[in-house]
Protein backbone atom coordinates (compact mmCIF):
# COMPACT_ATOMS: atom_id res chain seq x y z
CA UNK A 1 0.00 0.00 0.00
CA UNK A 2 1.18 3.13 -1.20
CA UNK A 3 0.99 6.78 -0.56
CA UNK A 4 2.17 10.19 -1.61
CA UNK A 5 2.18 14.05 0.22
CA UNK A 6 0.60 16.24 -1.87
CA UNK A 7 3.11 19.55 -2.75
CA UNK A 8 1.94 22.20 -0.92
CA UNK A 9 1.09 25.36 -2.72
CA UNK A 10 0.99 26.98 0.47
CA UNK A 11 3.16 30.28 1.06
CA UNK A 12 4.12 29.34 4.22
CA UNK A 13 7.48 27.41 5.94
CA UNK A 14 5.86 24.28 7.44
CA UNK A 15 9.06 23.66 9.25
CA UNK A 16 8.75 26.13 11.39
CA UNK A 17 5.66 24.68 12.96
CA UNK A 18 7.62 21.72 13.96
CA UNK A 19 5.08 19.03 12.32
CA UNK A 20 6.48 15.83 12.66
CA UNK A 21 4.56 13.45 10.08
CA UNK A 22 3.52 10.16 10.39
CA UNK A 23 5.70 7.14 9.37
CA UNK A 24 4.84 5.11 6.51
CA UNK A 25 3.63 2.19 8.64
CA UNK A 26 1.24 4.64 10.43
CA UNK A 27 0.10 6.43 7.52
CA UNK A 28 -0.75 2.98 6.05
CA UNK A 29 -2.32 1.85 9.35
CA UNK A 30 -4.30 5.02 9.07
CA UNK A 31 -5.71 4.41 5.82
CA UNK A 32 -6.44 0.64 6.86
CA UNK A 33 -8.76 2.14 9.87
CA UNK A 34 -10.19 5.08 7.33
CA UNK A 35 -11.33 2.20 4.72
CA UNK A 36 -12.96 0.03 7.69
CA UNK A 37 -14.34 3.06 9.02
CA UNK A 38 -16.41 3.97 6.10
CA UNK A 39 -17.70 0.23 5.55
CA UNK A 40 -18.61 1.01 9.03
CA UNK A 41 -20.71 4.22 8.49
CA UNK A 42 -22.28 3.00 5.03
CA UNK A 43 -23.87 0.11 7.39
CA UNK A 44 -25.07 3.00 10.16
CA UNK A 45 -26.03 5.62 7.49
CA UNK A 46 -23.29 7.86 9.43
CA UNK A 47 -21.47 9.91 7.06
CA UNK A 48 -18.83 11.16 9.50
CA UNK A 49 -15.59 10.75 7.82
CA UNK A 50 -13.45 11.39 11.21
CA UNK A 51 -11.58 8.92 13.22
CA UNK A 52 -8.89 8.90 16.36
CA UNK A 53 -6.17 7.44 15.39
CA UNK A 54 -3.97 7.13 18.71
CA UNK A 55 -2.90 10.29 19.35
CA UNK A 56 -4.34 12.26 16.70
CA UNK A 57 -7.99 13.35 15.20
CA UNK A 58 -7.90 12.67 12.04
CA UNK A 59 -10.67 13.93 8.98
CA UNK A 60 -10.65 12.39 5.32
CA UNK A 61 -12.31 12.60 2.31
CA UNK A 62 -11.95 12.19 -1.57
CA UNK A 63 -12.12 15.35 -2.17
CA UNK A 64 -9.28 18.56 -3.01
CA UNK A 65 -10.95 21.23 -1.12
CA UNK A 66 -9.31 19.05 2.28
CA UNK A 67 -5.85 20.48 1.21
CA UNK A 68 -7.49 24.25 1.12
CA UNK A 69 -8.99 22.83 5.09
CA UNK A 70 -5.14 22.26 5.99
CA UNK A 71 -3.68 25.34 4.87
CA UNK A 72 -6.15 27.11 6.78
CA UNK A 73 -5.30 25.08 10.00
CA UNK A 74 -1.18 25.70 9.38
CA UNK A 75 -2.28 29.63 9.06
CA UNK A 76 -4.51 30.07 11.49
CA UNK A 77 -1.98 27.93 14.37
CA UNK A 78 0.57 29.94 13.29
CA UNK A 79 -1.54 33.06 14.18
CA UNK A 80 -2.55 31.55 17.51
CA UNK A 81 0.97 30.94 18.54
CA UNK A 82 1.93 34.37 18.54
CA UNK A 83 -1.06 35.83 20.09
CA UNK A 84 -1.72 34.87 24.06
CA UNK A 85 -5.37 36.02 23.68
CA UNK A 86 -6.42 33.73 20.86
CA UNK A 87 -8.41 30.69 20.64
CA UNK A 88 -7.08 27.39 21.24
CA UNK A 89 -5.98 25.69 17.62
CA UNK A 90 -5.18 22.45 17.18
CA UNK A 91 -1.83 21.34 16.09
CA UNK A 92 -1.31 20.46 12.42
CA UNK A 93 0.37 17.21 12.32
CA UNK A 94 0.38 15.51 8.98
CA UNK A 95 -1.34 15.56 5.51
CA UNK A 96 -1.12 13.29 2.67
CA UNK A 97 -3.48 11.31 0.02
CA UNK A 98 -3.53 7.85 -1.40
CA UNK A 99 -5.11 6.40 -4.37
CA UNK A 100 -8.30 4.35 -3.58
CA UNK A 101 -9.26 2.85 -7.18
CA UNK A 102 -10.29 6.08 -9.22
CA UNK A 103 -10.71 8.29 -5.92
CA UNK A 104 -7.72 10.20 -4.49
CA UNK A 105 -8.49 10.81 -0.96
CA UNK A 106 -7.02 13.11 1.31
CA UNK A 107 -6.16 12.88 5.13
CA UNK A 108 -5.88 15.67 7.67
CA UNK A 109 -3.98 14.53 10.64
CA UNK A 110 -3.58 16.72 13.83
CA UNK A 111 -3.93 17.32 17.48
CA UNK A 112 -6.87 15.44 19.33
CA UNK A 113 -8.51 17.38 22.14
CA UNK A 114 -9.19 14.84 24.93
CA UNK A 115 -12.46 15.10 26.91
CA UNK A 116 -13.73 18.26 24.62
CA UNK A 117 -17.63 19.08 24.51
CA UNK A 118 -19.59 22.04 22.25
CA UNK A 119 -19.27 24.81 23.90
CA UNK A 120 -23.05 25.50 23.90
CA UNK A 121 -23.00 27.39 27.00
CA UNK A 122 -20.20 29.29 26.66
CA UNK A 123 -21.35 32.47 24.35
CA UNK A 124 -19.02 34.80 25.78
CA UNK A 125 -15.95 32.79 24.89
CA UNK A 126 -17.69 31.97 20.90
CA UNK A 127 -17.82 35.45 20.38
CA UNK A 128 -14.30 36.22 21.68
CA UNK A 129 -13.29 33.37 19.42
CA UNK A 130 -15.26 34.98 16.42
CA UNK A 131 -13.58 38.64 17.26
CA UNK A 132 -10.04 37.16 17.34
CA UNK A 133 -10.92 35.10 13.77
CA UNK A 134 -12.00 38.45 12.47
CA UNK A 135 -8.63 39.99 13.80
CA UNK A 136 -6.16 37.90 11.72
CA UNK A 137 -5.02 39.52 8.95
CA UNK A 138 -4.79 37.80 5.31
CA UNK A 139 -2.05 36.05 3.83
CA UNK A 140 -0.45 37.35 1.02
CA UNK A 141 -2.30 36.85 -2.62
CA UNK A 142 -5.93 35.94 -1.25
CA UNK A 143 -8.26 38.27 -1.34
CA UNK A 144 -11.67 36.67 -1.50
CA UNK A 145 -11.97 32.42 -0.74
CA UNK A 146 -9.84 30.12 1.46
CA UNK A 147 -6.17 30.27 2.10
CA UNK A 148 -4.04 27.82 -0.21
CA UNK A 149 -6.53 29.80 -3.14
CA UNK A 150 -9.89 27.79 -3.01
CA UNK A 151 -13.23 29.32 -3.66
CA UNK A 152 -15.37 30.94 -0.44
CA UNK A 153 -17.90 28.39 1.61
CA UNK A 154 -20.91 30.30 2.81
CA UNK A 155 -24.38 29.40 2.94
CA UNK A 156 -25.55 32.25 0.64
CA UNK A 157 -23.65 29.80 -1.86
CA UNK A 158 -25.43 27.04 -3.25
CA UNK A 159 -24.03 23.48 -1.36
CA UNK A 160 -22.26 26.14 0.52
CA UNK A 161 -19.43 26.56 -1.98
CA UNK A 162 -18.86 29.82 -4.52
CA UNK A 163 -19.03 28.64 -7.90
CA UNK A 164 -16.13 31.22 -8.71
CA UNK A 165 -13.08 32.71 -7.40
CA UNK A 166 -14.05 35.98 -6.72
CA UNK A 167 -11.14 38.47 -7.75
CA UNK A 168 -12.19 41.14 -5.43
CA UNK A 169 -15.40 42.57 -2.83
CA UNK A 170 -16.82 44.46 -6.29
CA UNK A 171 -16.96 40.82 -7.92
CA UNK A 172 -18.56 38.78 -5.16
CA UNK A 173 -21.15 42.10 -4.79
CA UNK A 174 -21.93 42.30 -8.73
CA UNK A 175 -22.94 38.45 -8.44
CA UNK A 176 -25.22 38.84 -6.07
CA UNK A 177 -27.16 41.80 -7.70
CA UNK A 178 -26.87 39.64 -10.73
CA UNK A 179 -29.16 37.36 -8.55
CA UNK A 180 -31.37 39.90 -7.18
CA UNK A 181 -32.31 41.32 -10.61
CA UNK A 182 -33.26 37.68 -11.84
CA UNK A 183 -35.91 37.03 -8.96
CA UNK A 184 -39.62 37.97 -9.63
CA UNK A 185 -40.09 41.71 -9.06
CA UNK A 186 -41.14 42.56 -5.20
CA UNK A 187 -42.46 46.00 -3.63
CA UNK A 188 -40.32 47.11 -2.75
CA UNK A 189 -37.83 45.21 -4.32
CA UNK A 190 -34.47 45.00 -2.28
CA UNK A 191 -31.42 47.10 -2.19
CA UNK A 192 -27.69 46.36 -4.15
CA UNK A 193 -25.63 44.69 -2.15
CA UNK A 194 -22.64 46.80 -1.34
CA UNK A 195 -19.51 45.54 -0.17
CA UNK A 196 -17.26 48.46 -0.47
CA UNK A 197 -16.50 49.74 2.43
CA UNK A 198 -16.36 46.68 4.72
CA UNK A 199 -13.78 45.15 5.81
CA UNK A 200 -12.63 41.87 4.45
CA UNK A 201 -12.41 38.99 7.65
CA UNK A 202 -11.94 35.59 8.27
CA UNK A 203 -15.35 34.37 8.98
CA UNK A 204 -16.34 30.87 10.19
CA UNK A 205 -19.25 30.06 7.58
CA UNK A 206 -20.64 26.78 9.75
CA UNK A 207 -21.87 27.84 13.11
CA UNK A 208 -22.43 24.63 14.25
CA UNK A 209 -21.91 24.05 18.21
CA UNK A 210 -19.81 21.81 17.74
CA UNK A 211 -17.29 23.73 15.71
CA UNK A 212 -16.52 25.48 19.26
CA UNK A 213 -15.63 22.96 21.55
CA UNK A 214 -14.51 23.66 25.46
CA UNK A 215 -11.66 21.43 27.01
CA UNK A 216 -11.55 19.82 30.15
CA UNK A 217 -9.73 23.07 31.81
CA UNK A 218 -12.36 25.47 30.38
CA UNK A 219 -10.44 26.72 26.95
CA UNK A 220 -12.31 27.10 23.92
CA UNK A 221 -10.94 25.86 21.07
CA UNK A 222 -11.60 26.26 17.24
CA UNK A 223 -11.92 23.41 15.34
CA UNK A 224 -12.81 22.18 11.45
CA UNK A 225 -11.44 24.67 9.71
CA UNK A 226 -13.38 24.05 6.01
CA UNK A 227 -15.67 26.75 6.16
CA UNK A 228 -13.33 29.40 7.61
CA UNK A 229 -12.82 31.43 4.28
CA UNK A 230 -12.00 35.39 3.43
CA UNK A 231 -15.36 37.58 3.02
CA UNK A 232 -16.74 40.84 3.02
CA UNK A 233 -17.89 41.12 7.03
CA UNK A 234 -21.83 41.30 5.77
CA UNK A 235 -20.84 37.38 5.23
CA UNK A 236 -19.82 36.55 9.04
CA UNK A 237 -22.61 39.00 10.13
CA UNK A 238 -25.15 36.62 8.12
CA UNK A 239 -24.00 33.66 9.46
CA UNK A 240 -23.95 34.66 13.00
CA UNK A 241 -27.14 36.30 12.93
CA UNK A 242 -29.39 33.17 11.39
CA UNK A 243 -27.28 30.63 13.92
CA UNK A 244 -28.78 28.23 15.45
CA UNK A 245 -26.56 28.96 18.36
CA UNK A 246 -28.48 31.67 19.89
CA UNK A 247 -28.86 35.35 20.27
CA UNK A 248 -26.65 35.64 22.85
CA UNK A 249 -23.32 35.58 20.47
CA UNK A 250 -24.60 38.16 17.89
CA UNK A 251 -25.26 40.58 21.40
CA UNK A 252 -21.51 40.29 22.49
CA UNK A 253 -20.53 41.23 18.92
CA UNK A 254 -23.00 44.13 18.50
CA UNK A 255 -24.60 42.76 15.50
CA UNK A 256 -28.08 42.78 14.28
CA UNK A 257 -30.09 42.28 11.07
CA UNK A 258 -31.28 46.26 12.11
CA UNK A 259 -27.61 47.64 11.47
CA UNK A 260 -27.12 45.05 8.64
CA UNK A 261 -27.95 46.83 5.77
CA UNK A 262 -26.94 43.64 3.25
CA UNK A 263 -29.27 41.10 4.97
CA UNK A 264 -32.57 41.27 3.70
CA UNK A 265 -31.10 41.49 -0.09
CA UNK A 266 -28.42 38.77 0.78
CA UNK A 267 -31.21 36.98 2.11
CA UNK A 268 -33.03 37.27 -1.27
CA UNK A 269 -29.81 36.53 -3.77
CA UNK A 270 -29.96 33.17 -1.91
CA UNK A 271 -33.20 32.04 -2.68
CA UNK A 272 -31.98 32.79 -6.16
CA UNK A 273 -28.37 30.94 -5.63
CA UNK A 274 -29.43 27.92 -4.60
CA UNK A 275 -31.67 27.45 -7.74
CA UNK A 276 -28.90 28.19 -10.11
CA UNK A 277 -25.68 29.68 -9.73
CA UNK A 278 -25.02 30.21 -13.72
CA UNK A 279 -25.57 34.24 -13.54
CA UNK A 280 -22.70 34.69 -16.77
CA UNK A 281 -20.55 36.49 -14.75
CA UNK A 282 -16.57 35.85 -14.81
CA UNK A 283 -14.75 35.80 -11.54
CA UNK A 284 -14.36 39.67 -11.65
CA UNK A 285 -18.30 40.53 -12.43
CA UNK A 286 -18.13 41.21 -15.57
CA UNK A 287 -20.70 39.73 -18.10
CA UNK A 288 -19.54 36.16 -19.99
CA UNK A 289 -20.90 34.81 -23.73
CA UNK A 290 -22.00 31.34 -21.05
CA UNK A 291 -25.45 31.23 -20.92
CA UNK A 292 -27.34 31.59 -17.41
CA UNK A 293 -28.87 28.42 -16.23
CA UNK A 294 -32.51 28.03 -17.21
CA UNK A 295 -34.09 27.04 -13.46
CA UNK A 296 -36.92 24.54 -13.46
CA UNK A 297 -39.54 25.38 -11.53
CA UNK A 298 -41.65 22.66 -9.62
CA UNK A 299 -45.15 22.07 -10.75
CA UNK A 300 -46.77 23.98 -7.80
CA UNK A 301 -44.42 27.32 -8.53
CA UNK A 302 -44.73 27.20 -12.63
CA UNK A 303 -48.21 29.71 -12.49
CA UNK A 304 -46.64 31.94 -10.08
CA UNK A 305 -43.07 32.47 -11.57
CA UNK A 306 -42.10 33.92 -14.89
CA UNK A 307 -39.88 32.04 -16.88
CA UNK A 308 -36.63 33.08 -16.83
CA UNK A 309 -34.77 32.39 -20.86
CA UNK A 310 -31.03 33.93 -21.48
CA UNK A 311 -30.62 34.87 -25.07
CA UNK A 312 -28.45 36.86 -26.95
CA UNK A 313 -28.80 40.82 -27.44
CA UNK A 314 -29.94 41.56 -30.87
CA UNK A 315 -27.52 44.42 -31.13
CA UNK A 316 -24.25 42.41 -29.76
CA UNK A 317 -24.34 38.71 -30.07
CA UNK A 318 -21.42 38.20 -27.38
CA UNK A 319 -23.93 39.52 -24.74
CA UNK A 320 -26.33 37.67 -22.65
CA UNK A 321 -29.58 39.17 -21.93
CA UNK A 322 -32.72 38.28 -19.88
CA UNK A 323 -36.25 37.71 -21.42
CA UNK A 324 -38.87 37.14 -19.79
CA UNK A 325 -41.68 34.94 -20.95
CA UNK A 326 -45.45 34.49 -18.83
CA UNK A 327 -45.39 31.07 -16.69
CA UNK A 328 -46.14 28.28 -18.19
Amino acid sequence: MSSQTIPSTSHYDRSVHHMEPLSSSDRNELISLCQAHDVAVRKSRNLSRTVIFKDYFVKYNCESSLHYEFETLIYLYDKALEDPSAPRIPKPIDYFDHLIGNWRCAYIVMEHIQGAQPAKSAPQQVAEALQWLHSVPAPPGVVIGTVGGGPARHKVFKDYEAPLIFANPSAIAAYLNKALTILPRSSPGPSPVDFSNEPIIFSQSDMHPGNFIIDQNGELWLIDFESITLLPESFAKYTVLSSVMGKEIPEQLGWSWDAMPNGKSMSRARTMLWMTQRLALDEYGNPTKIEMERIPLQPRYSDRIPVIVPTASPSDPNQVVLRVNPAM
